[in-house]
Order: C-alpha cells, then sequence, then structure tokens
C-alpha cells in the first residue's frame, strides 16, 4: 500500500499513480527475496563448512590416535581437502588403534601396522607350502589336512577313491541284529547250541556212579546224536541215520530200568561218543561262521560283537584216583560185587 501511495502522489492521474505504484511496489518485493536467497544460501555454506572442519577435525584425531603427529595429520587433511587424497587415504588404510588385539598369527610393526609373522600360518610362504603339499597329497591319494568326518560319511582322494570312513552306527545295530537272527537260523547253530548244553550235563554227572548217571548219560547221548528230537524218559527215538545208535543205547537203557549198570568202560564210550558228536557240531559252525566273517568286517562292525562265540568243548578227563594202599577190605570187595551181581 505504501508503494501504491507513493505513485499516486509522484504522478499526475489515477492511473499512471497506481501503474508506478504497483512498479515501485514489484520492485521491492523482489529485493527483499533476492536478500532473503541470500541469508539462506550463506547460512547453509556456514553449517557446510562447520560439518566439513568437524568432519576434518575427527579425521586428524583418528591419525592421532593411529601413531601419526598432529602436524602430519593436519597436513594431510589439508591436502586431502585440496584434491590431493592419496596421501590420506593411504595412512586411514593402515592406521591400527593402539589398543587393538593383534590377530592370531600377526605382529605389530613399530608404526603400528601389522604383517603376517614369518613362519606363521598365514604367512605367505607358509600359505604357499601348504597348498603344494595340499596338491602333492591329493595327487598321492593321502588326506592332506586333519579332518573329521560324521557317522556315515565317507573321505575320497582326488582320484575319487575312499580313504576313510566311519559307519552310521544306527544302520550298523540294525545289520548286526539281521544277522544275528540269520545266524540263529542256520541247521549248523541250531545242533550245536543245543547240544552243547546236553554234553556239559553229560561230563557233570560222569564222575557219580549212580543209576540215575548212567540213565543221564544215555539220554545225554541220545539228545546229541538228534538235537531235533525229544528224548523223554523211557523211549529214545532217534533219527534214520542214527539207529546203530539207537540200538546200542535202547540195550543200554533196557539193562539199567532191568537193575543192571553200566561198566566204567561202557560209560568212557558213550562220553567219548559224545564227544565225537559235538565236535562235529563245532567244526560244521565254524565253516558257517568264519563265511560271516568278512560280511561283518566289511560292513565295519566287530566280529565278536556280532556273531556267538562259544567255549571250546574237551572230552572228559577222568579224575585221578590215588593209588591203593594195600589190598581192597572185605567190605569192598562185597560192594564190588553186589554191584556186578555176582551176589544178593
Amino acid at each position: 500500500m505504501t508503494s501504491i501511495g507513493v505513485g499516486l502522489m509522484t504522478q499526475k492521474g489515477l492511473g499512471p499513480g497506481l501503474a508506478a505504484g504497483l512498479q515501485l511496489a514489484q520492485a521491492q518485493e523482489g529485493k527483499r527475496a533476492a536478500t532473503d536467497l541470500a541469508r539462506a544460501e550463506f547460512g547453509l555454506k556456514q553449517r557446510r563448512a562447520a560439518q566439513e572442519a568437524a568432519g576434518q577435525n575427527s579425521t586428524v584425531e583418528m591419525l592421532v590416535r593411529g601413531g601419526h603427529s598432529r602436524e602430519s595429520a593436519q597436513a594431510m587433511v589439508s591436502a586431502g581437502a585440496a584434491g590431493n587424497r592419496e596421501a590420506l587415504s593411504n595412512a586411514l588404510q593402515n592406521i591400527q588403534p593402539k589398543n587393538a588385539e593383534v590377530p592370531w598369527s600377526y605382529q605389530r610393526n613399530p608404526d603400528g601396522s601389522v604383517r603376517a609373522t614369518p613362519g606363521g600360518a598365514d604367512d605367505p610362504n607358509s600359505l604357499r607350502a601348504r597348498a603344494q603339499a595340499q596338491a602333492e597329497g591329493a595327487a598321492a591319494g593321502k588326506p592332506d589336512e586333519p579332518y573329521n568326518l560324521s557317522a556315515g560319511q565317507t573321505r575320497f582322494d582326488a582320484s575319487g577313491s575312499p580313504i576313510a570312513s566311519v559307519p552310521d552306527r544306527s544302520k550298523a545295530i540294525e545289520q548286526s541284529s539281521s544277522i544275528r537272527k540269520e545266524i540263529h537260523t542256520l541247521p549248523s547253530y541250531k545242533n550245536y547250541s543245543q547240544a552243547l548244553p546236553v554234553y556239559s550235563g553229560m561230563l557233570e554227572t560222569a564222575d557219580r556212579d549212580t543209576k540215575a548217571s548212567d540213565l543221564n548219560l544215555i539220554y545225554g547221548l541220545g539228545k546229541i546224536m538228534d538235537p531235533g528230537s525229544v528224548v523223554r524218559e523211557g523211549e529214545l527215538r532217534l533219527a534214520q541215520d542214527t539207529q546203530g545208535v539207537a540200538d546200542r543205547l535202547i540195550g543200554m537203557y533196557n539193562g539199567v530200568m532191568g537193575g543192571a549198570r553200566l561198566s566204567p568202560q561202557a560209560r568212557q564210550q558213550l562220553l567219548s561218543e559224545a564227544y565225537g558228536r559235538i565236535q562235529s557240531y563245532e567244526t560244521s559252525f565254524g565253516q558257517d561262521r568264519k563265511g560271516y566273517e568278512g560280511i561283518v568286517s566289511r560292513q565295519g562292525m566287530n566280529v565278536d560283537d556280532v556273531l556267538p562265540n562259544f567255549a571250546p568243548v574237551k572230552p572228559y578227563q577222568p579224575p585221578q584216583k590215588a593209588p591203593p594202599s594195600g589190598p581192597p577190605s572185605r567190605a569192598e570187595l562185597e560192594a564190588e560185587a553186589r554191584r556186578r551181581r555176582l551176589m544178593p
């Protein structure tokens, strides 16, 4: 409004006065806008300069903490601000805090920088030597570095051949259980495992000179000759291929049941026959077991942990009798005569 009033006062007529006033107002507004813009730009420049100064001061302090003198740090920062940033960039890349921990296999230089320890794991010469050794080891088919394998893993050399493996224990347990079940169905295992306790019983009763002991020896041999049969008291039924032995055992059985006793020679014959038969079972099962040993070993399992083991059988050894100190007494002679049914 002031500008329009000035225009009306300086010009004749309303129209020219209004025009002059409007022109004056526009000029004043333009000056005012230019002044505000300049002030804004000046403020921005001041803030930018303050930020740059703060950044330069921070860079100088970083270089000083890295081991540079303050004068050299200020000189590098000033040169960087002028456009020469190479020296400043190199200095910033090489600085290390004074209290920084030196990495393993490295050592600190006098200027504060670090380098690989000569002969250490990260020394370039050590790295080249290790790489060469790995290449030579792989070419020779040997493991080049220590390694760990998990269950079920296999390590191969450069040619693809396996050099080490760790079996999967869960699969090994399943395989060992399956192999045991299969072995238990073998006729050789059944015969041997069923005959062994019977033979042990015969050895245990062999030293007792009684009617019950005589019967135990007869029944024992009948069971050993045909482990799959059922030998009950009062009957002896053996397989067809043992019929000759069966007839002999039946004769002995009838004699003992009729009051007779087995002579020492007859008892020894029964025990010898049982030992020969048990040995044949042992040999037959040993052959079958040997065939499974290779299978178990190739699966990475312990043979003794999977395949059954039996203690070796031994023949009967009669007890050693002390030599007689003199002729038998009348009581001993009468007892022997009664045993042989020579007197009532």
